[in-house]
């Protein structure tokens, strides 16, 4: 939902020729969709981009069971694949930090709210700031399952560079308790029963790689509703900004 949300407002920017304030239902001001382009757009921008990290995430944990279950050479490959998590985990990071201080600027968002503008743009920081804080949660089991990896498999390395006492051992995987609470299916609504955000995987399901990959697809599906939430007032906002309401 936030990838339509980013498409209007992308497609909806001011042109380069200096053009009058329209005047529409409910006149915005021009420091409004200022803000609504470039801080409210932006960090919009920040945020998919970490839904799309996280789907790749989800690709490497799947990779990371088929290798647990079919390769000569576990630990060597499941180390190799675990390198490739890191950089994603700094992407996703910088991309919450990148929105957080987009969203932190005083100068744009009113501390007291004087107006409807002022309270409309306080909302959808709120609104937005909810997403930063359910991808933080994504972020902790990343980090987490990476570094206690590592930690892991450095005691069994010794120094790190030595050969592991019995190389056939496999190095736990500790999935954070952060988990539990992190990944709480949403109550269901009135309607039709809920699907759950998780996936049949066969044999490849009993491996905590396996476990990850479902966890953060019910992460991706209770994001939906914070999403969704968020895009209500800023699609309408954008709307307003250039006269298409």
């Amino acid at each position: 939902m936030l990838g339509a949300v980013l498409a209007v407002m992308v497609a909806s920017q001011p042109s380069p020729a200096p053009t009058p304030l329209k005047t529409i239902t409910h006149v915005r001001s021009s420091s409004f969709c200022t803000t609504l382009r470039q801080n409210i757009g932006h960090a919009v921008q920040a945020l998919i981009q970490n839904n799309i990290a996280v789907d790749q995430t989800k690709t490497l944990f799947l990779k990371m069971a088929r290798d647990k279950i079919s390769s000569a050479n576990v630990g060597m490959v499941i180390d190799m694949d675990m390198n490739h998590l890191n950089p994603m985990i700094g992407e996703i990071a910088q991309n919450l930090e990148t929105a957080q201080a987009l969203l932190n600027d005083t100068h744009r968002f009113p501390e007291q709210p004087q107006t409807e503008d002022d309270r409309r743009l306080l909302q959808m920081q709120q609104e937005l700031r909810d997403i930063i804080d359910h991808q933080n949660q994504a972020l902790n089991v990343l980090s987490g399952t990476y570094y206690s990896y590592n930690g892991n498999r450095l005691m069994g390395h010794g120094d790190g560079m030595k050969a592991p006492v019995d190389p056939l051992k496999d190095t736990p995987i500790v999935i954070p308790p952060a988990e539990t609470s992190a990944f709480q299916m949403p109550a269901p609504s009135p309607g039709p029963a809920a699907t759950p955000g998780t996936v049949d995987l066969g044999l490849l399901g009993f491996t905590k790689f396996a476990q990850l990959f479902n966890n953060l697809t019910t992460y991706q599906w209770n994001e939906e509703a914070l999403e969704n939430r968020a895009a209500a007032i800023i699609l309408q906002s954008s709307a307003e900004c250039n006269g298409n309401q």
